[in-house]
């Protein structure tokens, strides 16, 4: 039993000395595979995102809008009045931005971050018609780990960027030493 506590104190000394990087999705719409008429869910969760399923959203391009306006490619839609839509994340995350953009006429978006059900932090942004707009969160108020967009009027988002908080290697190697720490004390007993 001491070699064995002996040996997870070395390897949890030797993963606190590992640095725990933190992970950048960005999500552009143009990824291999999302094509424009593209209902978006689960065709990130590689990522660690999910779409809610509950208000509609479809990638497009400015120039199929009735409005034509210039993008930098694919970008997503939230097409039913009024929106209700969620961006569930798997893990903790720190920062958050993101362009958004009205087509027509200026609107207000209000943006909520979560932490469970906990609100984090709320903005109320104003997405002009003439060109994108940029929100920025940068963990000023706490970790989040769903996006919730409300709006009256239909508007498009492109570009998400997310971080999310590394897991320290410690707190997984010592996660992976339970099993055997278990083994152990039932073939003692």
């Amino acid at each position: 039993m001491i070699r064995l506590l002996t040996f997870l104190s070395f390897a949890a000394l030797a993963a606190v000395a590992l640095p725990s990087q933190a992970a950048t999705v960005l999500v552009t719409f143009d990824e291999s595979g999302i094509s424009v008429g593209n209902h978006i869910t689960e065709q990130y969760q590689a990522f660690g995102l999910h779409f809610s399923a509950a208000t509609q959203n479809t990638v497009t391009t400015g120039a199929a809008q009735n409005n034509p306006f210039v993008s930098d490619g694919q970008l997503i839609q939230f097409s039913v009045n009024p929106v209700d839509a969620f961006l569930s994340i798997d893990s903790l995350a720190s920062t958050l931005s993101l362009q958004h953009r009205r087509p027509a006429q200026n609107q207000s978006i209000t943006i909520t971050l979560l932490n469970g059900a906990n609100q984090v932090f709320q903005s109320t942004v104003t997405s002009s018609g003439s060109q994108f707009s940029t929100f920025s969160y940068a963990g000023q108020q706490g970790l989040f780990n769903k996006v919730r967009f409300e709006a009256t009027q239909k508007f498009f988002v492109d570009n998400i960027v997310v971080t999310s908080v590394p897991v320290p290697a410690a707190a997984l190697l010592f996660a992976g030493s339970l099993p055997l720490l278990a083994a152990r004390r039932r073939r003692k007993a």
